[in-house]
């Protein structure tokens, strides 16, 4: 959801496939829950002739990511704070 929301027009399944070096079953599957929980939308726009699936976040899955917010921000503190531990 993170990926969608920073990209506001859409990202195309096979973009998302690759950014996540997912099987394409199991982002299929993942992205399906995401839909029916409405926080995802799915659209298809056509491109060279071909029919593209492209995912975005809903209104419901701004306001839930926005409610997040405090808590991401924290992760993203405590992570860039760590020390690397050496080897």
């Amino acid at each position: 959801m993170l990926t969608m929301a920073r990209h506001r027009e859409g990202v195309s399944f096979s973009q998302l496939a690759s950014i996540f070096r997912a099987n394409h079953n199991t982002l299929s599957r993942h992205l399906k829950t995401l839909t029916h929980a409405t926080l995802v939308w799915n659209f298809y726009e056509r491109r060279e002739g071909r029919d593209h699936s492209f995912y975005k976040l809903s209104t419901m899955g701004e306001k839930l990511l926005s409610s997040l917010k405090p808590e991401l921000d924290v992760t993203d503190q405590k992570s860039a704070t760590r020390t690397p531990v050496s080897a």
